[in-house]
């Protein structure tokens, strides 16, 4: 049919020549909301992964872990309570704890890895699933007694301040102290004596903090040097491989980065003569040394008093790593004729001042040598 625009159209002819608008049912899309994906900063960390929900532990096995540490420590069994607990299948009867020139039964023992607290210190046992058998974790941990480290967690609120609640002995090392308590200060003369004690890491909510003590808590100091570091960074006393323990008597400073997918480890090494000489190693790979920079006696100094200022050996013996160093991310090692030190480079803005303070100076020392490297 056609339609002329000058004609009178009838009502039919208007309908016929009108544009036929078929109705369609409406559809209605429901628009599911993403959740917004966290991109974490530059130099920042994503939050931590939620703890696991506890496993039900039987009664006879809470009871006999808590019965345990009463008598091994002296924690008053009211204060106890689980904060960790898994099922495991042990490989032996010995809990794959078996001690020097024990013979294990060699059976799958069902049974749990149980973490038990006083709100200070966290004791971890092994059991079966009865609580018959059961073993403290030790490998190379020490703990505080009960009354010592209620007086540390004390003297760390009051230094800081932080509530007593939220402080907990992460770590524990056995040390002889001299009569500093181990803590270096420049130009302070320490008596040479053999003093019994213990350094511990102590955890807040926001911030870890170091201390060194004598055996009866009667004396306690803060290593400055080594505390403040953020709880993104887990500060313990496990170093991944050693320092090296020959280390020449001219060399002032040495950095060393190991990891990674690739194997790759790096050294860059200050000696007294101002040269910085580079090494890399690998599976497949062994350069020879190579003086990439040399630095006047002037830097050199400078350098050795920035290590002095910043009370470099007090910084010994401790670590300050993520999960990513146990991802193959590479770690970074420091060590001197005084002072060896591991940390994550992903966490330098939340490793302790005196620590990010060397950092900085030794990477501006070396940075054109770095890159023609």
């Amino acid at each position: 049919m056609m339609c002329f625009p000058h004609i009178r159209l009838s009502l039919a002819m208007l309908f016929g020549c009108a544009a036929v608008v078929l109705a369609t049912p409406r559809t209605t899309v429901a628009q599911v909301e993403q959740p917004p994906s966290i991109t974490p900063l530059p130099g920042l960390t994503p939050p931590p992964v939620p703890p696991r929900p506890l496993v039900p532990v039987p009664e006879s096995v809470s009871q006999a872990v808590k019965q345990a540490v009463n008598q091994e420590f002296g924690a008053a069994l009211a204060s106890l309570q689980i904060n960790q607990s898994t099922k495991q299948r042990w490989s032996n009867g010995c809990l794959n704890l078996a001690r020097p020139d024990e013979l294990c039964t060699q059976a799958i023992v069902p049974g749990y890895r149980i973490g038990m607290t006083d709100g200070v210190q966290t004791w971890f046992y092994r059991t079966d699933t009865t609580g018959q058998i059961l073993r403290l974790e030790v490998f190379d941990r020490a703990w505080l007694p009960v009354p010592v480290a209620k007086q540390l967690v004390a003297r760390v609120a009051t230094d800081n301040p932080v509530p007593v609640a939220n402080l907990r002995v992460t770590g524990v090392k056995k040390r002889v102290f001299d009569g500093c308590l181990g803590i270096y200060r420049p130009r302070q003369a320490c008596t040479k004596i053999a003093l019994q004690g213990w350094q511990a890491i102590v955890k807040g909510q926001r911030r870890t903090w170091v201390y060194h003590l004598n055996q009866d808590a009667s004396r306690i100091e803060q290593n400055r040097a080594a505390s403040g570091a953020r709880t993104t960074v887990r500060t313990s006393f496990d170093l991944f491989g050693t320092p090296t323990t020959d280390l020449a008597q001219s060399v002032v400073f040495r950095r060393t980065v190991s990891g990674g997918l690739a194997g790759l480890v790096t050294t860059y090494t200050l000696t007294e003569d101002g040269n910085v000489t580079s090494l890399t190693t690998a599976p497949f790979i062994r350069s020879h040394p190579v003086v990439v920079k040399t630095l006047s006696p002037q830097q050199v100094k400078r350098f050795k008093r920035v290590l002095t200022h910043r009370r470099f050996p007090n910084l010994n013996g401790l670590s300050y790593l993520t999960e990513a160093a146990l991802a193959d991310y590479p770690t970074t090692s420091l060590q001197s004729q005084r002072g060896f030190v591991q940390y994550i480079d992903l966490e330098k803005p939340n490793l302790p001042r005196s620590l990010q303070r060397i950092i900085l100076v030794w990477e501006r020392l070396i940075q054109p040598a770095e890159a023609a490297s």
